[in-house]
């Protein structure tokens, strides 16, 4: 969840007028939104993605019935549910939730629990959701689980003047019966600290217009979080995944209900323009007062109302740009720069009322990447190269510049530990897009040595990273996993974020850094492809629906991962899903002029079946690759060119480092065979191509144990996980955490075993010593229900440590 203040919260006395002299260049460049376009200072021959509307996925395919499924759950929707909380905020509508509030019992150290009305967000997870005959019987099940510190669970509305509002006080009748009803689902947490009080009536945090005004009546999305939390927030996803769904599908119905809802921002727009005449611009779903709380103007309020509010307004932004870029929405960028616009004042007017002590306070709240959109907007804007009339774009851009995260990584310390893992990495894509529209150095050393130190001293066998959203100490990842917060691993939002980060500068020199789409691959499918189920059908409807995960359990024994609906709750990683799972194609195929002949280039990434059209050269590059990928043996992929003519094209085909049996590694062109292909580069194809010509790639996959990075010896040589080819495999059943494998436990191959047959899910047989029985394995992302386990001790002297 966002994170309202930071651990490392103090601040430099910094001259930011010195500062944004110093890195501002003045450039500019024609980048879009999420790199999708780069030629400013930065990078002199950068890779440029294809639009996702070239991009098709064979019918069939795991992409293909992965964005139909989203499609399918962006589209039960409600409209006005999507905008409630704005236009009841600017009092357009009237708000009346049919939303039951929460109740939370607290643990005391004495095993009795105190009530509280409000809830504890997703993550942190101590076990599952479990649904159980009253609520004793939650209350039974903490109790024995020690990690559980509270439990929280769904009441009916009350009158709110039986209940007083986020107190432990005597419940009324209604509340008490509340407590003792059947059937409830009660959520189990490890962390009590994340409490956020609601009111007991529902999760309307605007009440809207008087009655009087007989202004319609609307209703919140269910679930969706209210005063003290981050409502909000998932309508700029939302603006951003049905843009990118729109431009991949075509589907008229996902654009029609993304315009409703900017047509509804556009009058809250003008409403609080009216209201508020100095503050044009202004789009938030809760009054301004929320920001004059922020700047510290007015003390913060007994009860909460907003908690991070240029998290929400970077989404906004984002939201509408993507609108922009990609669905082409007439009003969206418009729209975006007057936000934009309000957003510079309220920075510059926090460093007029309290300079950098004020506005490094400001920062200290979680502000998403609020750099990242800003600079995407100065490329965005018309009349970018006239003579600098956006400049302010970029000087607003420099001004989200925390200087206690930023300067350590300038300076190359690895000062990640005890920091809020989400909190951080929009940042470090905001720097990365601040050295491609300016070329300044500073930034791109700041996004490098950041992602070089993340994946060497903090990140799990998966590519993810954090536990309870936070990092740990450098070299010590598995007191994350072994600690109380292992099945707290891996935030989704985290992982959607340091793909983007890789994506981005992986295309900055894309054949010098192949290593870096290898962790894209790693980090991809480990930790996005996994974490939507596709198999489940709502109870409220009785129609498919998909569920999500917030957190990737790693660590420990028996786990499970707890799904939550995601037409329900609507928290962060449910957001950065529903746009992950709307853009699976842009990492396919990427495209340049060539960088000394300007012969065109075409890079593949060889994980999907898809065709990619290649406009400005005239033809279409169709490509297959085996499902379930990566195959065990035969062809990994295939692809076929169709090209109006004889056309010489250098194509660059990735070969993973996990194909490192390079003597088994095959590529053919046109049914000629070439040099074996070198693992962890890409492999060059220069020539004059035909129309028909293929390619046929064979990389067969092997086991490969990998240590938990930890400085502890025993600790790293003994508690592994395993991969094959690139997919972790998980080990299913309550066994607990530990395998004896009859062979050395560092070369799988030795006694591992894939037992399933092509074209069905990867299934894996592992031997054991000592007559105990084989264990089977399936790929973590293909786990929905089962328990498992990811990391395993494999010497039984070191596995109660």
């Amino acid at each position: 969840m966002p994170k309202v203040l930071r651990r490392h919260a103090a601040s430099c006395h910094v001259n930011v007028d010195m500062i944004i002299g110093n890195l501002h260049s003045g450039s500019s460049n024609s980048i879009s939104v999420d790199g999708s376009r780069i030629s400013g200072d930065g990078p002199s021959a950068p890779a440029q993605p294809f639009a996702l509307s070239s991009i098709k996925f064979k019918s069939t395919s795991l992409f293909a019935n992965a964005t139909q499924s989203n499609i399918n759950y962006v589209l039960t929707l409600d409209d006005t549910q999507l905008a409630c909380d704005f236009t009841s905020a600017a009092n357009l509508t009237s708000c009346s939730s049919t939303d039951g509030g929460w109740t939370t019992l607290m643990k005391q150290t004495n095993g009795s629990y105190t009530r509280q009305f409000g809830y504890l967000p997703e993550g942190d997870d101590a076990t599952p959701p479990q649904e159980l005959s009253g609520v004793d019987a939650c209350a039974a099940v903490c109790s024995k689980l020690p990690n559980c510190a509270a439990l929280c669970f769904r009441t009916p509305i009350f009158a709110a003047s039986t209940i007083q509002y986020g107190t432990t006080s005597h419940a009324s009748p209604a509340a008490q019966a509340a407590l003792q009803q059947t059937n409830v689902t009660c959520h189990f947490k490890t962390d009590a600290s994340k409490f956020v009080p609601t009111p007991p009536n529902g999760n309307c945090p605007s009440p809207g217009a008087p009655a009087s005004a007989a202004k319609p009546t609307c209703n919140p999305l269910p679930g969706e979080m209210s005063l003290g939390g981050y409502y909000g927030h998932y309508q700029g996803h939302f603006l951003s995944a049905t843009a990118m769904l729109y431009n991949a599908t075509g589907n008229t119905d996902v654009q029609a209900k993304a315009n409703r809802l900017i047509a509804a921002f556009d009058a809250c727009m003008s409403a609080w323009a009216t209201r508020y005449p100095s503050e044009r611009g202004y789009l938030f779903p809760y009054d301004i007062v929320a920001w004059k709380y922020l700047n510290g103007t007015l003390p913060y309020p007994k009860m909460a109302v907003y908690s991070v509010p240029f998290y929400t307004t970077h989404k906004l932004l984002a939201g509408l740009l993507d609108q922009h870029n990609l669905a082409h929405h007439p009003k969206a960028l418009e729209m975006a720069l007057s936000l934009a616009h309000w957003s510079y004042r309220y920075a510059l007017n926090a460093l007029q009322i309290g300079g950098q002590a004020l506005w490094q306070n400001v920062l200290n709240t979680e502000w998403g990447g609020m750099n990242e959109v800003l600079y995407n907007l100065y490329v965005a804007a018309p009349g970018g190269d006239d003579g600098g009339a956006n400049d302010w774009l970029i000087t607003a851009a420099r001004l989200f510049d925390h200087f206690s995260w930023s300067q350590p990584l300038a300076s190359g310390v690895d000062d990640l530990a005890y920091n809020h893992a989400n909190t951080h990495i929009p940042e470090v894509i905001g720097n990365a897009a601040g050295f491609e529209v300016t070329g300044n150095d500073t930034d791109r050393r700041i996004a490098r040595f950041f992602l070089d130190v993340l994946r060497a001293n903090h990140s799990f066998a998966t590519g993810g990273s954090n536990a309870a959203e936070h990092w740990g100490p450098a070299d010590a990842t598995a007191d994350q996993l072994l600690g109380s917060n292992g099945a707290a691993t891996e935030e989704s939002c985290t992982q959607y974020n340091v793909l983007k980060l890789a994506r981005r500068m992986w295309r900055w020199d894309p054949l010098a850094q192949a290593d870096l789409m290898d962790f894209y691959e790693l980090a991809f499918f480990n930790g996005i492809v996994g974490n939507q189920d596709r198999t489940w059908v709502s109870p409220t409807t009785g129609k498919p629906m998909t569920r999500y995960i917030y957190m990737n359990p790693l660590g420990g024994s028996n786990l499970q991962k707890a799904w939550g609906a995601s037409d329900y709750g609507f928290v962060c990683c449910w957001a950065s899903l529903t746009e992950s799972f709307s853009k699976l194609g842009d990492t396919l195929f990427f495209h340049r002029a060539g960088e000394d002949d300007g012969v065109p280039e075409l890079f593949w990434n060889p994980y999907a079946s898809a065709t990619v059209n290649w406009p400005t050269e005239g033809g279409s590059f169709s490509a297959s690759a085996t499902e379930p990928y990566p195959a065990p043996s035969g062809v990994t992929a295939s692809a076929k060119l169709s090209l109006p003519g004889i056309l010489r094209l250098r194509i660059h085909v990735r070969i993973p480092s996990w194909a490192d049996d390079t003597g088994r590694n095959r590529l053919f062109v046109s049914g000629h065979v070439q040099p074996p292909p070198t693992p962890g580069e890409f492999a060059t194809i220069d020539r004059v191509w035909e129309d028909g010509d293929t390619i046929q790639l064979s990389l067969p996959p092997h086991f490969v144990a990998v240590s938990v990075e930890d400085s502890r010896p025993d600790v790293h040589a003994n508690y592994r996980a395993f991969r094959y080819g690139p997919l972790v495999l998980a080990k299913l059943g309550t066994g607990g955490d530990q395998i004896d494998p009859l062979g050395d436990a560092a070369k799988p191959d030795e006694w591992m075993t894939v037992t399933s047959v092509p074209g069905e899910p990867l299934t894996v047989s592992a031997k054991q010593a000592g007559g105990k029985p084989d264990v089977r394995f399936i790929p973590l992302m293909d786990v929905i229900d089962e328990n498992y386990e990811v990391y395993l001790w494999t010497n039984a002297t070191t596995a109660t440590n």
